[in-house]
């Protein structure tokens, strides 16, 4: 039996520039206590054997894969599939703004967030459709290796609630926690959750 194991990570913390904003593409840096705690899973991952690391290759993303990977003496292969979804217009801005600045269009996302399409980026549907097709192109050409996958709440949540089989508008009730890590085991093609959101320390 052969078993693939997907660990989903997603990146540090970072400091929003104002509370509330809207954070898809917008390439904020690691804080200094984001990096602490991407540090901190070191010895989880140097345990866990792994092969590969593929990251997003947004700044926040990159720079956690990169503090892992020096620590293990390992090379990051960067990929868009990885990124957060693009907010397009609305990067940046917090809802109340974007209520204020297009009510309809505020409306529009309230009522369908998962279908919406962000002005000039891209819905909810279209983030798990990638990062769903990545996931699969990816363990079916590495079978029995040991990855981690270094990415977005955003991506955390539509691979998990697709992989698992949730309806689409699941995704808004998981919660990922920055350096939250996430286990998949693949065996058959068939995924199992080992464990969800867990974080160091």
């Amino acid at each position: 039996m052969t078993v693939t194991r997907v660990y989903l990570l997603r990146h540090g913390g970072v400091k929003p520039e104002k509370p509330g904003q809207f954070i898809g593409n917008l390439d904020l840096p690691l804080s200094p206590e984001g990096e602490r705690r991407v540090e901190s899973l070191v010895p989880l991952f140097r345990e866990a054997s792994l092969s590969w690391i593929f990251s997003s290759p947004l700044a926040r993303a990159r720079k956690t894969a990169e503090i892992l990977a020096s620590s293990l003496g390992m090379e990051v292969i960067f990929r868009d599939e990885l990124k957060e979804i693009d907010l397009g217009e609305f990067e940046g801005k917090t809802f109340e703004e974007i209520a204020a600045e297009d009510p309809q269009k505020g409306e529009e996302m309230m009522k369908d967030p998962v279908r919406f399409v962000y002005p000039g980026g891209e819905s909810f549907s279209l983030l798990a459709e990638r990062s769903y097709r990545f996931f699969w192109e990816t363990v079916t050409r590495r079978e029995g290796a040991t990855m981690l996958f270094v990415t977005h709440g955003g991506v955390v949540r539509t691979l998990v609630a697709s992989l698992l089989g949730m309806v689409p508008e699941g995704i808004f009730k998981l919660d990922v926690d920055p350096a939250g890590v996430t286990l998949f085991e693949v065996v058959n093609r068939f995924p199992r959750l080992k464990f969800f959101n867990v974080s160091p320390g």
